[in-house]
């Protein structure tokens, strides 16, 4: 009898083995599939495991950004719904939240997305991608005040998040602010001056420069016009205004760069930030405290040229890889200086 036994449970072991190894070879032909962008197989491969273990919230978390991925958001919300209502908690509930809430915002349910952002904000208050989605799902419907309570929020837990600073950008930006967009898209190519949006924010950065004036005063863009009248920058909004309007049209080479629109920016960001530094007034809140605080630092260290050049590299390599050969010293000490802060 206990021979019968044990040639029984060794077959019911191998069983459950060769069930286990068969479940972890589908769960990684799933991710497989989903690193290389095939969303409809990875979908694929995700209910196929779900299938071999119901009660995994794991694979339900991995099958429901499948389906988010892929565009199927009814199922994605399902599925990471399920994950979400287990009232013992999960290891895969925080995740689970973004995409629950993502799954609602792509079926233009905003409301029921931001409600699931903030009851999982409460729940994990030091995720700060909670945060930026929450912000995101706002931005989209306009709540801009709303939208920047989040993303403040979400900068003191992480402040170099990028995609927290460009989306601070779009809502000045939307607001007819054009030096509040100005700002973030600063912050933005400092800490991703290489990814693959930087050259992108670069261009959005200098276009907002070419925004601010023209020379007939009755051709003046509306986008300057709503921060004179409306933003608490509006006395750098004017200094800008007299600044390109009586800056020199001739530009110098300097080291031997004959790229003069690398060379005016350079020299666009060292005045803002010797104008942000120089404001006589004691000013109060976010911006002027997590963004003016840092630039004017900045131009009073006198490192406003090679903090130009830097975040300049992402779309003029070369002719920056010029500039830093021949102010190495400078860029040196820019960098352990931006180390220490």
């Amino acid at each position: 009898m206990r021979f019968i036994y044990i040639c029984v449970f060794s077959v019911f072991s191998f069983f459950v083995s060769a069930q286990n190894s068969d479940l972890e070879t589908i769960v990684k032909k799933g991710r497989e599939a989903y690193d290389a962008g095939n969303f409809e197989k990875s979908v694929k491969w995700f209910k196929q495991a779900h299938k071999f273990d119901k009660k995994s919230e794991e694979i339900m978390c991995e099958l429901a950004l499948s389906y988010l991925a892929h565009g199927d958001y009814t199922n994605a919300a399902l599925y990471s719904g399920k994950v979400i209502a287990n009232k013992k908690g999960s290891d895969f509930a925080e995740e689970c939240y973004i995409i629950h809430g993502n799954s609602w915002d792509k079926q233009l349910r905003r409301k029921r997305a931001q409600k699931t952002y903030k009851e999982a904000i409460e729940a994990y208050p030091d995720n700060y991608l909670l945060c930026y989605h929450l912000a995101n799902s706002l931005y989209r419907e306009k709540k801009y005040e709303e939208a920047q309570e989040q993303l403040i929020h979400l900068f003191k837990i992480n402040p170099t998040y990028g995609s927290g600073h460009l989306l601070m950008a779009y809502i000045e930006y939307d607001k007819g602010e054009r030096i509040k967009a100005m700002l973030p898209l600063y912050y933005y190519l400092l800490v991703e001056q290489d990814s693959e949006r930087s050259e992108g924010v670069y261009d959005f950065l200098n276009n907002l420069w070419n925004q601010g004036v023209r020379v007939k005063a009755q051709r003046e863009s509306k986008l300057y016009t709503a921060g004179v009248n409306l933003g608490d920058f509006a006395e750098q909004e004017h200094l800008l205004k007299e600044y390109e309007i009586n800056r020199d049209t001739v530009i110098n080479e300097v080291g031997g760069i004959k790229n003069l629109t690398l060379i005016r920016f350079a020299e666009n960001t060292n005045y803002l930030f010797s104008s942000l530094g120089n404001t006589p007034e004691v000013n109060y809140g976010f911006y002027w405290e997590f963004y003016v605080d840092l630039f004017a630092k900045i131009n009073r260290n006198h490192y406003s040229a090679a903090y130009s050049y830097f975040i300049s590299d992402c779309k003029y390599k070369d002719d920056v890889l010029l500039w830093m050969s021949s102010n190495y010293q400078t860029f040196k000490k820019f960098t352990e200086w931006m180390e220490l802060q």
